[in-house]
């Protein structure tokens, strides 16, 4: 099963633009954002993934996936919490914008995480 997330078209904070025709307002802009970022403030996004019940891998799709993503995972049950010493992240191809969680089989339907993207 593949979980999509439900931001992956969304950008959250305005990054500093490439071109400009006003300086000032390049220079605003690039300030707004450094000063965002200093504070914490990274766009880095989260949502919930839940493992696929019977299955032995879980795809996470994000255009903002590639191939120096790290997806964390913060269990929110107790069964989240016991399938973390069993998962491992693979990318398949960073062009595919996805990241493979790889698991053991259960039944386990509330196997349920925040998944986090940074970088």
């Amino acid at each position: 099963m593949s979980i999509v997330s439900p931001r992956s078209s969304a950008k959250g904070y305005t990054p500093p633009p490439t071109e400009a025709v006003d300086i000032e307002d390049l220079v605003r802009k690039v300030s707004l954002a450094l000063g965002l970022a200093m504070t914490g403030k990274l766009n880095v996004t989260k949502y919930p993934v839940t493992l696929t019940a019977g299955a032995t891998q879980t795809t996470i799709s994000d255009t903002r996936i590639g191939s120096t993503t790290a997806l964390l995972l913060v269990p929110t049950t107790a069964n989240a919490k016991a399938a973390m010493t069993d998962i491992h992240q693979t990318y398949p191809n960073a062009t595919e914008q996805a990241a493979v969680l790889n698991h053991s089989s259960s039944g386990q339907t509330d196997r349920t995480f925040v998944a986090v993207l940074l970088g």
